[in-house]
């Protein structure tokens, strides 16, 4: 299936085989990699990548993650709290984009400051698509995390290729991706959940053109995931094994 023939029916089916699915699943990791299959089978026609990306604090992360994520913050100081956007789920056209543990660059990403977002072109426009405020302070990881709380929508870019960010930089800075897959549209939808305030996106990259009113249609999608998923969230069971 197109994502242009998307209708609500077509979402309420969804719904169900999540809600049918995703329920037995004892962690967020196992129910957020079998929602990028299920999305990847609905949409195999337009579909290159699905990824599934949520917040854990630096200190639950496995101990090959957080050696990963210290890396990144290149020396940075980042407090056990410090949120990471961390991958959990992902299926996509080439074999090893089907196993977190193959991800060689987001494995996770620390939301620390402002300064150290925006240096991502993508996850900048992400949060800020998304509404989520992230300010330098002292408690820095306290008020990340209220942010993200409350955050919940979409993120859109229009054409992977061509799209910039008010920097004038390249929203999808994967480039050769960009141009080997012929990715056109990025979009994603996500949400957080009440109890715990951990935040959870999915992230597709299509060879589809898609309007941004068609992408709007998966926010349900954030919601019924987030449903299914309650329990393992919030018993902090993230990380299979």
């Amino acid at each position: 299936m197109r994502f242009d023939e998307v209708s609500s029916a077509t979402i309420d089916d969804i719904e169900r085989r999540i809600e049918r699915e995703l329920s037995s699943f004892d962690t967020l990791e196992t129910a957020a990699q079998r929602f990028c299959e299920t999305l990847f089978e609905v949409f195999s026609e337009s579909t290159v990548l699905v990824r599934v990306f949520a917040t854990v604090p630096l200190r639950d992360l496995p101990a090959a993650n957080r050696a990963f994520v210290e890396g990144l913050a290149g020396g940075r100081k980042l407090a056990p709290r410090t949120p990471v956007l961390s991958l959990l789920g992902t299926r996509g056209i080439r074999p090893r984009w089907n196993d977190r543990r193959l991800s060689e660059g987001h494995v996770g990403i620390p939301l620390a400051s402002t300064e150290f977002v925006d240096a991502i072109p993508m996850i900048a426009s992400l949060v800020k698509q998304l509404g989520v405020a992230i300010e330098e302070s002292a408690v820095e990881t306290a008020i990340v995390t209220q942010s993200l709380g409350r955050a919940a929508g979409v993120f859109y870019v229009d054409d992977a290729a061509t799209s910039v960010d008010a920097s004038g930089r390249p929203i999808i800075a994967a480039r050769d991706f960009v141009r080997e897959h012929g990715v056109r549209t990025v979009f994603g939808f996500g949400g957080a959940y009440a109890l715990t305030g951990t935040f959870v996106v999915t992230i597709l990259f299509t060879r589809e053109a898609i309007a941004r009113a068609q992408a709007e249609r998966f926010m349900r999608l954030a919601n019924q995931l987030k449903a299914s998923t309650m329990r393992p969230v919030g018993r902090k069971r993230i990380f299979a094994g």
